[in-house]
């Protein structure tokens, strides 16, 4: 499963966006972004700010109602104490 870092980059990606376009049009160094992406993660402003540069928004949907009882049973609950 991909994080947000790298399904970010690699919508850039398919959809023609060079890193250096990116940094262009965000502000952000091409340094940070090989950064970031190495990493897998950014702050969720330049995650922002590079998904509306490349055409993109990123939104938080509430998951169904039993999904929480399900990861806490499959992790356990001790791993969220």
């Amino acid at each position: 499963m991909l994080n947000i870092t790298h399904h970010t980059f690699n919508l850039a990606k398919e959809d023609g966006f060079s890193q250096k376009s990116i940094s262009i049009a965000t502000g952000i160094s091409e340094e940070s972004l090989s950064r970031a992406k190495k990493r897998g993660s950014m702050s969720t402003g330049s995650l922002e700010r590079i998904a509306q540069a490349i055409g993109y928004q990123i939104v938080l949907e509430k998951l169904p109602e039993n999904h929480a009882n399900s990861v806490i049973t499959a992790k356990g609950i001790d791993d969220y104490a």
